[in-house]
């Protein structure tokens, strides 16, 4: 029985992840006693340019989420993080506490409903944004002008089934109908699925880097390995 249950869980990673991403996931667990590692990529996207419009493969409302919605998307977040004992998001305020500033700071936060149940989220915020928990890596973005997409969320269940590439295209969509000339995330290098979503809506590649957030101390190293990391910076620690 477990052997069957490591069979599928292996498969889902090697679905979702790739190999690549398998691989960097023992990669990961190798170098937990010493700190929290990751490879990610900074990404793009120029609004002048004509959007690409994704249609999902399931019946989903896609919308922005009011303050209504804030119960269910802490039960979402605390179903996702309630056994990570990585640095994340949601570690220095807590689930609640980070969506409630969330929405204070007028980020969105754009949502994908089967009925009434969220099964997909993704933020967008327009100020200074950490880009990655613990490193210290802050966006600034110009006022009007440039945007964040960042933590984005899929239900598992419901994924595999275009949520995500048509939530970030209708986010896409709404950021250009705004005046807003580019937006920017940060996707996991190693992470197909992630990749090729962003690849089909044409984010551009620009840089890539690696992080090691200390287990001892706390503290973030980040190397440039690729291009460039702007606009995000390291702030002084």
């Amino acid at each position: 029985m477990d052997l069957h249950r490591t069979l599928a869980s292996l498969r889902y990673r090697v679905r979702y992840s790739g190999l690549r991403g398998v691989l960097w996931r023992v990669f990961e667990d190798c170098l937990a006693p010493i700190g929290q590692v990751g490879l990610e990529s900074i990404c793009r996207k120029d609004l002048a340019v004509p959007l690409v419009d994704m249609t999902p493969r399931a019946d989903v409302d896609i919308s922005v989420a009011t303050e209504d919605d804030i119960d269910q998307l802490v039960g979402l977040v605390e179903s996702n993080w309630h056994d990570s004992d990585e640095v994340g998001p949601y570690t220095e305020l807590g689930g609640r506490g980070t969506i409630v500033d969330r929405f204070q700071r007028g980020e969105k936060c754009f949502v994908a409903k089967i009925g009434t149940d969220i099964v997909h989220y993704n933020w967008i915020a327009f100020d200074r944004e950490e880009a990655i928990a613990g490193t210290g890596l802050i966006v600034c973005l110009t006022d009007g002008q440039e945007a964040v997409c960042h933590d984005g969320f899929t239900v598992e269940a419901w994924r595999g089934m275009g949520i995500h590439p048509a939530v970030n295209s209708a986010m896409l969509r709404w950021l250009k109908e705004s005046g807003y000339r580019y937006a920017y995330t940060v996707v996991g290098t190693v992470s197909r699925s992630s990749n090729i979503t962003h690849h089909r809506l044409d984010w551009e590649f620009t840089g890539v880097m690696l992080y090691l957030i200390s287990r001892r101390t706390g503290k973030a190293r980040v190397w440039r390995l690729k291009g460039t990391l702007a606009p995000f910076h390291k702030t002084a620690t």
